[in-house]
């Protein structure tokens, strides 16, 4: 059989990414990995955390954010008046390609997506679905690439959008006969590390310090989010009590002015960044954080913390660091918390979608494993 010089590349990589599935048949093993990109989109980091996927047949080849804060897959395409180019999927090239005649409009933090809702055969880590329903963007705004979004179905834009609900790629898996349970976990391999694993339809025991401490979602439209009670610095702590969401997709962590600003006098920080929502921060400093929730503490320090300053101005060049803190009266929503990579290097995070709850330990940095397969309610 022959294949064109870009699909073979597109099938030599997703051949690659089927070597990190276990050996589990219920489970899939995907690699997540930081990647950089120059420039920022109004004050949020210039970095993101990405996998690889195959969409179409031949599959084509993309590089996508792996996002647990929303729903959607979706991916740039060609426009109308378009063939082709680079990083675009074509669908003309595809043999299972369907447009479903709808438009496709999804709005972020960093930025807008539009174009049309299609199904196509998307392949990754030796997981492939069929007929997945995607959206395909020839008009983004200030996005870098495309964005495979696995929270719950009452997040999805077709729902905001006043469309039905539909299987998303978390849920396809379980229609589809890969895993049993639509449950997934998210480990980094240290607080140094870019890379990490999101682990579908399944639980690696080895990865966490402890137990699993479980916490309902008690408005899954909202995304992935609990209660969070309290941050201790050097021994203060600083009562929260409020809603956090733990999104992969935010390189920051994120309070309201009010708590922002508490963690600021907290460590002594008056250097602040207002076009960017960031305190500055020695480069060197040394710093701990605990954060507690009902029954349990996760700490992180400065190697997770202090962050170059060029991730969100863009400016590879800039020596100085800040706090990996940002202010969420810079969103859309000033009022939103969210608990994004500095705190999710050092959790062992799992994200129960048919339960609505999430689960938390201390992340534990090993190359043992102890996965196990969920086929019913934790």
């Amino acid at each position: 059989m022959f294949f064109s010089f870009p699909a073979l590349l597109a099938l030599l990589a997703l051949s690659a990414l089927s070597v990190a599935a276990p050996s589990n048949p219920k489970v899939v093993s995907m690699d997540v990995s930081k990647k950089t990109y120059l420039g920022s989109v109004k004050g949020r980091p210039g970095v993101y955390i990405s996998t690889y996927i195959g969409v179409g047949t031949p599959p084509q080849s993309f590089e996508v954010s792996f996002d647990t804060g929303s729903s959607d897959l979706w991916i740039p395409a060609v426009g109308d008046d378009q063939t082709g180019g680079p990083g675009l999927f074509n669908p003309q090239a595809s043999s299972t390609f369907k447009s479903l005649g709808t438009s496709f409009n999804a709005a972020y933090v960093g930025g807008t997506a539009q174009g049309y809702w299609v199904t196509d055969n998307v392949n990754a880590a030796g997981l492939s679905l069929s007929n997945l329903q995607l959206g395909a963007v020839s008009n983004m705004q200030d996005q870098k690439q495309g964005i495979l979004g696995v929270s719950f179905k009452q997040v999805e834009m077709s729902v905001r959008n006043g469309q039905p609900q539909y299987y998303n790629f978390p849920f396809s898996a379980k229609e589809q006969g890969f895993i049993d349970h639509v449950l997934y976990s998210l480990h980094f391999d240290g607080p140094h590390s870019p890379d990490g694993t999101f682990l579908l339809g399944g639980i690696d025991h080895a990865k966490y310090s402890g137990d699993l401490h479980y916490y309902n979602v008690a408005n899954p439209s909202a995304g992935p989010q609990i209660n969070f009670k309290s941050l201790v610095l050097d021994g203060h702590e600083l009562d929260f009590n409020l809603p956090v969401t733990l999104d992969s997709g935010s390189l920051a962590i994120a309070f309201p002015d009010t708590q922002f600003r508490a963690i600021g006098s907290g460590l002594n920080l008056t250097n602040y960044n207002k076009d960017m929502g960031l305190y500055y921060i020695d480069c060197q400093a040394e710093i701990s954080v605990d954060f507690k929730f009902d029954g349990l503490t996760i700490s992180a320090n400065s190697s997770s913390l202090v962050l170059p300053m060029g991730f969100f101005s863009g400016d590879t060049t800039d020596p100085s660091c800040v706090l990996g803190v940002q202010n969420s009266a810079l969103y859309e929503s000033p009022n939103d918390a969210v608990l994004g990579e500095p705190f999710l290097k050092n959790a062992y995070v799992v994200y129960d979608l048919e339960d609505y709850s999430i689960g938390l330990a201390p992340a534990v940095y090993t190359d043992k494993s102890d996965v196990q397969a969920v086929s019913r309610t934790l």
